[in-house]
C-alpha cells in the first residue's frame, strides 16, 4: 500500500510540474499596435506606455507611404492616429484605412475636441476617440474596450454625441441643467 500511494502522489507531482511547465511555455497572444504619428517624442512616449502590460507588441510610423503598406499587410490589431498631426489625414483617409485593413481598430487619441472634428471622425466609423489630456487609466480602458469590440469614447466626446444626436435640451426651470 505504502508504495501504490508513494507512486500516486509521484504520479501526481509529475503531472503537476508537467502542467505548470506547459501552461509556462503557452506563447502569449500580443495585441499589434501601430501608432501613427509624425512627433517622436509623443510615439515614444506612447509606445512606452503600451509596452509597460507586455501585451503588445509595437509599430511606429512616422510616414504616411509607409503606414499604407503597413496597413495593407493586415497584421495590425489597431491603429492609434492622431488625425491633427498625421500628414493631413481627413475623414476619409480614416475610411480608406477600415477598407486597406478591416480587421484593424481605430483610435483617434488627439487634442482636438471640437464638434466638428469628433463628428467627423464617428461619421468615419472610428472605435475610440479620446483625448491626449485623458488619464492612463481611461487610456487603457480605451484600449481593453475596442479591442473587445467596443466603441470607446471619452466624456468630452459623449457630451458632443448628446448635443449632437440626442439634442438635450434644457427645461426653463431647472436650475442644475441651466448651469
Amino acid at each position: 500500500m505504502t508504495n501504490i500511494g508513494t507512486y500516486s502522489y509521484k504520479s501526481f507531482l509529475i503531472h503537476l510540474c508537467f502542467f505548470t511547465f506547459v501552461v509556462e511555455i503557452k506563447p502569449v497572444s500580443l495585441m499589434h499596435i501601430i501608432i501613427a504619428d509624425n512627433q517622436e517624442i509623443f510615439c515614444e512616449g506612447l509606445k512606452f506606455l503600451l509596452s509597460k502590460s507586455g501585451k503588445h507588441q509595437i509599430t511606429v510610423s512616422p510616414e504616411f507611404l509607409l503606414l499604407e503598406t503597413q496597413l495593407k499587410s493586415g497584421t495590425f490589431d489597431m491603429l492609434i492616429i492622431d488625425f491633427e498631426h498625421c500628414w493631413g489625414v481627413t475623414a476619409s483617409t480614416l475610411a480608406t484605412f477600415s477598407v486597406l485593413s478591416p480587421a484593424t481598430k481605430i483610435i483617434i487619441l488627439t487634442n482636438n475636441e471640437t464638434d466638428e472634428a469628433i463628428i467627423t471622425c464617428l461619421e468615419s466609423n472610428i472605435d475610440g476617440y479620446i483625448l491626449k489630456s485623458c488619464s492612463k487609466t481611461e487610456f487603457n480602458e480605451t484600449i481593453e474596450g475596442v479591442m473587445q469590440g467596443k466603441k470607446m469614447y471619452c466624456q468630452p466626446v459623449l457630451k458632443v454625441l448628446c448635443n449632437q444626436y440626442i439634442n438635450i435640451k434644457p427645461k426653463k426651470n431647472d436650475p442644475e441643467q441651466l448651469s
